[in-house]
């Protein structure tokens, strides 16, 4: 599977990259390990998914659905970090 990305750092103190790709045919590809938190917005047939990702401690096989569009934003770790812990309180 083969994905050509579009993306951007974000000026945001919460964010670090915004990207989005589109599939055409179904199948599957390797999730990286990476210490990041990411949103993914999937739109497929006329509706959306969120999925929150990461971290990921391990390279994984993810599924990957036919005609979708997908709109990701990378998280910078320390201030999610900090959101998460002024949540917890």
């Amino acid at each position: 599977m083969i994905f050509i990305f579009e993306e951007r750092l974000s000026e945001s103190s919460f964010v670090e990259t915004i990207w989005q790709t589109q599939s055409e045919n179904a199948g599957s590809f390797i999730s990286r390990a990476v210490s990041h938190w990411e949103i993914v917005v999937t739109k497929q047939d006329g509706k959306m998914t969120l999925t929150l990702r990461g971290p990921e401690t391990q390279a994984t096989l993810a599924p990957c659905p036919a005609n979708a569009e997908f709109l990701g934003i990378q998280f910078k770790l320390a201030p999610l970090c900090l959101i998460c812990l002024s949540v917890a309180w």
